[in-house]
């Protein structure tokens, strides 16, 4: 299963573990010291949309594998119930105490850094800036990475928070 390191801090997940059972495992590794530990998820809106088929023999138990999977993702994209009361239900446990998660912290982060700078730029320059063009002003005037930029304006395209016109005068540039 792995190496038993007693000094893990932080577990970063950049994907959503195929079970409520995987994930435990996973974000377990850290704080096995007692001391304080954290498990970081990152998600974004294309993994929300990416549906995984759980691999089952029925098709009850298909149905049963994908409502864990969407209890799963609820688990990581609710941002007002407490985390340790999601996963305890998932499992079938009663709630206990909360350890300190994000939403009993109240410091849910939902999005991106830069991501605000990024819709303001789009939404004061409707129609201007293709994505190359916002890309150089997010480096310019934020100091914003080109990769980071770059991914950034596609999340925020998936999402639909940001829109490419796709006819007319303005084809190819970038509104809100």
């Amino acid at each position: 299963m792995g190496v038993d390191k007693p000094d893990v801090r932080t577990v970063i997940h950049r994907d959503l573990s195929p079970s409520v059972e995987a994930y435990l495992q996973e974000s377990g590794r850290a704080g096995r010291d007692r001391e304080p530990a954290e498990a970081v998820l990152l998600l974004s809106p294309s993994d929300r949309s990416r549906v995984r088929r759980p691999a089952c023999p029925d098709a009850e138990d298909l149905t049963h594998a994908a409502a864990r999977y969407a209890g799963l993702l609820n688990f990581a994209t609710d941002g007002e119930t407490c985390r340790r009361f999601l996963l305890m239900k998932l499992l079938g446990a009663e709630p206990d105490t909360c350890f300190g998660c994000d939403v009993c912290r109240a410091s849910v982060e939902t999005k991106a850094p830069g991501e605000d700078e990024t819709v303001r730029l789009i939404r004061a320059n409707k129609r201007i800036f293709t994505e190359a063009g916002t890309v150089r002003q997010l480096w310019l005037k934020h100091g914003i990475p080109e990769r980071d930029a770059e991914d950034m304006i596609q999340e925020l395209l998936i999402s639909g928070s940001v829109k490419k016109i796709r006819q007319g005068p303005w084809k190819g540039k970038l509104t809100v």
